[in-house]
């Protein structure tokens, strides 16, 4: 069966936390949506949910061009 597909539109604080939260959870693949000007930002945020046990990040290089 596939995986649901969960995406969320801004990275701050409250996105962040659902992002972990669900991946935490297994709850499907995430992906984050934000303005160019956070890229750094996220990919951080990308970085450390990607270190918990059992979570892979897929980066999909379509969506990093402007």
């Amino acid at each position: 069966m596939s995986r649901p597909k969960i995406s969320l539109i801004g990275g701050g604080q409250v996105g962040g936390n659902i992002a972990l939260l669900s991946a935490q959870k297994e709850l499907g693949d995430i992906v984050i949506v934000d303005i160019p000007e956070a890229e750094n930002f996220m990919k951080g945020k990308a970085l450390d949910i990607s270190q918990l046990p059992s979570v892979k990040i897929i980066q999909n290089p379509s969506l990093s061009k402007p």
